[in-house]
């Protein structure tokens, strides 16, 4: 398959999720932007999924590319959003309505554990694990199906969630911040699982 990696931002740089995603090289072709004044919503249609994992911070998110996003699932597409690419998009509602959910706030980084809610493809031969990460606090939208929590002193939140978009795909992802989180098997798997159920035509288990 193809993927187009969208990543780096104030907070997050790029190396830690590209490095933190280079297993899925073995079997997929990733190109990466990293500037915003690179993307170009008629490169969508030559990827199958786009994968999503930078802030908002400095507002490049603009009407064109979120109408862009919208259009490219809406027509079959496919996005995951890792981490940060829910970070700073609360104003954005349709971007927000499109991934089912955006980030709020984080306290200081601590342990997190992360622990699959229900059994599905995504979940399948997912073990909860702990990792320290940063522990992001959701916005979450009605129509999105979690399967993945997080658990920390501070509460619990939606850490994983998946959705249908007309006839495309959208899953999310919030951890992420380290790259130790990245080289857990089993956040490993989760991504792996994730990108075999985007890559298919299937309504959500």
């Amino acid at each position: 398959m193809k993927l187009l990696l969208i990543c780096d931002d104030s907070y997050h740089k790029g190396e830690i999720v590209i490095e933190g995603l280079n297993f899925l090289t073995k079997l997929n072709e990733i190109d990466v932007i990293r500037d915003s004044s690179n993307i170009s919503i008629h490169l969508f249609k030559n990827y199958d999924i786009i994968i999503l994992s930078k802030a908002n911070d400095k507002k490049w998110l603009t009407k064109e590319f979120e109408r862009g996003f919208e259009q490219y699932v809406k027509s079959g597409g496919s996005i995951l959003v890792i981490h940060s690419g829910t970070a700073n998009f609360l104003r954005n509602t349709m971007y927000r309505q499109l991934i089912g959910g955006v980030f709020t706030h984080h306290p200081e980084p601590c342990n997190v554990i992360f622990k699959p809610t229900i059994d599905n493809s995504i979940t399948k031969s997912v073990q909860a694990f702990e990792e320290k990460d940063e522990h992001y606090f959701i916005q979450l939208e009605e129509d999105s199906t979690v399967f993945l929590q997080t658990i920390s002193y501070h509460g619990k939140q939606p850490g994983g969630w998946m959705k249908t978009y007309g006839k495309g795909k959208v899953c999310v992802l919030t951890p992420g911040h380290f790259l130790s989180v990245f080289y857990n098997a089993n956040f490993k798997k989760l991504i792996l699982n994730t990108i075999e159920w985007l890559s298919k035509k299937a309504v959500i288990e």
